[in-house]
């Protein structure tokens, strides 16, 4: 009997990013030691006009970098998503780093031709007295799974994936249509996502997908970023 083939589609990583300089580093090493097949994965950052040196340090790199003057999370998402060619799409922030198996391992969740997004646990990059605060306050970006659960015909879904650490299959797009650019707040992806799952689409949240997470700089930065998750989550409830 002959060996099945392992399941390694093309993989694209959109990240987008604006005024990272103290943080883009960080992210890029990391996704320069991804486990996966180099000719199977593109990384493509799409920058929203730092002026912080951000994109001379992105340019050091092996990616494709996309500078975007126009701002917004889910326009950046949309541009990567259109410069992008891979059969998977995965999003991070460049504030994240990621271990050596992320790809890997959101990749096998996909061997299922019904699973449509993928979803994983974010973890803090450090253990300061912020990051804690941040843990125990600001739980929309740290969403975490005790167990690997596959969501199907669950409207709204139980769980979401966080925006820093999801995947989907590219055909979605062409079914359900890009990230609604209007929505400029946080949770901008779990529109996105009900969208996908109304379409027949599985969900999947898988804990060991996981990425770190590095928290706003100040307790000021982290408030304002507290804010916005919640007018972000006001516009979804309407």
């Amino acid at each position: 009997m002959g060996c099945r083939g392992v399941y390694e589609p093309t993989v694209s990583i959109i990240v987008p990013v604006l005024n990272a300089r103290d943080t883009i580093v960080d992210l890029l090493d990391s996704l320069m030691r991804v486990d996966y097949d180099r000719d199977k994965l593109e990384v493509v950052i799409v920058d929203g006009g730092s002026t912080d040196g951000t994109q001379d340090l992105i340019q050091s790199y092996p990616v494709r970098m996309i500078v975007e003057k126009r701002r917004g999370l889910n326009l950046a998402r949309n541009i990567g998503l259109r410069n992008s060619s891979g059969e998977i799409i995965l999003f991070t922030d460049s504030d994240c780093v990621v271990p050596e198996d992320w790809v890997r391992k959101i990749v096998r969740n996909f061997t299922d031709s019904n699973v449509g997004c993928v979803g994983g646990t974010v973890l803090r990059y450090d253990d300061s007295l912020l990051s804690r605060y941040a843990d125990e306050s600001v739980m929309p970006v740290l969403r975490r799974f005790r167990k690997r659960k596959v969501l199907e015909n669950v409207m709204p879904p139980l769980d979401y994936p966080a925006g820093c650490n999801m995947a989907f299959r590219r055909e979605v797009f062409d079914k359900v249509g890009e990230f609604n650019e209007e929505i400029h707040y946080g949770f901008d992806e779990d529109e996105l996502v009900e969208r996908v799952c109304n379409a027949g689409y599985r969900m999947v949240l898988d804990p060991e997908v996981v990425i770190m997470h590095k928290h706003r700089g100040s307790l000021k930065d982290l408030l304002k970023q507290t804010f916005s998750y919640g007018r972000g989550g006001t516009l979804l409830l309407r």
